[in-house]
C-alpha cells in the first residue's frame, strides 16, 4: 500500500503479486492476525489484489468503501485518483462468455467498455457487485431486455460504438462484472 501511495505502482504490483501467490483469496486479511491494519485500509489492500487479478469492479467497489470509511484523511486524494482511472477501465479478464472467448475480441469488447463503466454502474444500486448479462453484435453492444436496468444500459451503451467481432456468428453474450453507484432507489 505505501509503495502504490508513493507511485512505485510496478514494485506495489510485485509485492501484491506475492501475497496473492501465497494467499489468493486474502484470507488473512480478515484474521486477528494483522490488527496494525486500520479498518479502512483493509479495502485498499482488497483494492490492489483486484486491480492485480484484474477484477476491476471489485476493486472500484472496495475503493469507494475506503473511500467511505476514509473520509477526507491524508490519502482519500490518492484513492480517488485510482477510482477515477478504475472507472475508465475494463480488463478482458472479467468478461465470461460460455466456452470462452478469443483474446482479440475480449480485447476489443474491455475497449469498447471501458469508458462506459462509470455510467453503466449509475444503473444500478451501490449495493455491491453484480454481473450483468449483455449481448454484443457488430451493431453494437445491448443489454438483455429483462433485467431492470435495460433501458439505462442500452441509454449509456448506445454510445458504446460498433464492434469487430470474429467468431461466434458475430454475437458474443457475456456478463460484465459491475459495482453499482447508484444511491437513491428510483430505477432508472
Amino acid at each position: 500500500m505505501a509503495l502504490d501511495r508513493d507511485g512505485r505502482t510496478d514494485r506495489a504490483r510485485a509485492e501484491v503479486g506475492v501475497v496473492l501467490s501465497l494467499d489468493p483469496l486474502l484470507r488473512r486479511l480478515d484474521s486477528e492476525e494483522y490488527v496494525f491494519v486500520p479498518a479502512a485500509d483493509v479495502h485498499f489492500y482488497r483494492t490492489l489484489a483486484n486491480l492485480e487479478r484484474g477484477a476491476i469492479a471489485e476493486a472500484r467497489f472496495a475503493l469507494r468503501a475506503y473511500l467511505a470509511e476514509l473520509g477526507d484523511g491524508p490519502y482519500a486524494r490518492h484513492a480517488r485518483v485510482r477510482l477515477a482511472e478504475a472507472e475508465t477501465r475494463v480488463d478482458p479478464r472479467e468478461l465470461e462468455v460460455d466456452g470462452g472467448i478469443a483474446p482479440p475480441d475480449a480485447r476489443a469488447l474491455a475497449a469498447a467498455l471501458s469508458p462506459a463503466v462509470r455510467a453503466l454502474e449509475d444503473c444500478l444500486p451501490a449495493s455491491h457487485v453484480m454481473k450483468v448479462v449483455l449481448v454484443a453484435t457488430a451493431g453494437g453492444i445491448r443489454s438483455q431486455p429483462s433485467h431492470p436496468a435495460a433501458a439505462c444500459f442500452d441509454r449509456v451503451l448506445g454510445q458504446a460504438g460498433r464492434l469487430a467481432l470474429r467468431g461466434r456468428g458475430g454475437r458474443i453474450q457475456f456478463s460484465l462484472p459491475l459495482a453499482g453507484r447508484r444511491v437513491a432507489a428510483v430505477q432508472p
